[in-house]
């Protein structure tokens, strides 16, 4: 234990001087237990270089069994395995005085939490996976009783805490709906086949979602996602087909 002249450092008091001190770097350290945590996840997901020479791995999936998704770039694919966890909410404070906690949803339909039996939650000293018990709606946000919080110090430790649900237990998806981990890296071509670049962001304006496309030029091009341009989805073929609409270029 570090000594001052007063005698000895309390545990809080020694990590701050050893901070001050320049002997701790909480970023670095953080920074390590995030690739670490990285790189335990993608060793326990089967994931290979095709003979066409691109990436592929294999989801579990509640209509299909399993989904295949393709990359071109190794580094992209295992990012997209990063997110097999997909996030439905963030936790901003307690509710009451019985461990109920506020949660904004990130999701489109509000209605999915009435489904949930369990959501993950993405702490800095890692995820654990809580039961749900108890499901409120007040105006926009969502009210939930996790088991475990009882109180409402146990609620306040969980501020800003992502709330994800894994693949397999996600919102079954209309035809023709996507989710945006998964279009995140698709290679864009016109109706002629001629390669525009690589869908990179996808905005979502409350009217319809908007495409922003990287092009070998670096130059990016927006394309909304409505049917006039949008021709072909294909999730296993790593590939999008549109129609640019005059102006868009």
């Amino acid at each position: 234990m570090i000594k001052s002249g007063n005698g000895s450092l309390s545990e809080s008091e020694t990590l701050r001087q050893a901070m001050d001190c320049g002997i701790l770097n909480l970023e670095e350290i953080s920074e390590r237990v995030q690739q670490m945590k990285r790189q335990e996840i993608l060793a326990k997901h089967s994931y290979w270089c095709n003979t066409d020479g691109l990436w592929m791995t294999r989801f579990p999936d509640k209509q299909k069994g399993r989904i295949t998704r393709k990359r071109k770039k190794k580094e992209d694919l295992e990012d997209l395995i990063m997110e097999q966890f997909l996030q439905v909410g963030v936790i901003t404070s307690p509710h009451g005085v019985r461990g109920e906690v506020k949660v904004f949803p990130t999701t489109d339909d509000v209605t999915r939490f009435k489904k949930l039996k369990e959501v993950i939650l993405e702490e800095k000293r890692g995820q654990r996976t809580l039961a749900v018990e108890q499901v409120k709606f007040f105006k926009n946000m969502v009210i939930l009783k996790l088991k475990g919080v009882d109180s409402m110090n146990d609620a306040e430790l969980l501020r800003n805490v992502p709330l994800l649900v894994s693949r397999e237990n996600a919102v079954k998806l209309k035809p023709g709906e996507y989710f945006i981990c998964d279009l995140i890296g698709l290679q864009v071509s016109d109706e002629e086949g001629k390669f525009l670049g690589t869908l990179t962001e996808v905005i979502q304006t409350g009217a319809n979602d908007v495409y922003v496309v990287k092009m070998e030029n670096e130059k990016e091009v927006l394309i909304p996602n409505i049917k006039e341009c949008i021709i072909k989805v294909s999730l296993e073929e790593n590939s999008m087909t549109v129609h640019l609409l005059e102006g868009l270029l």
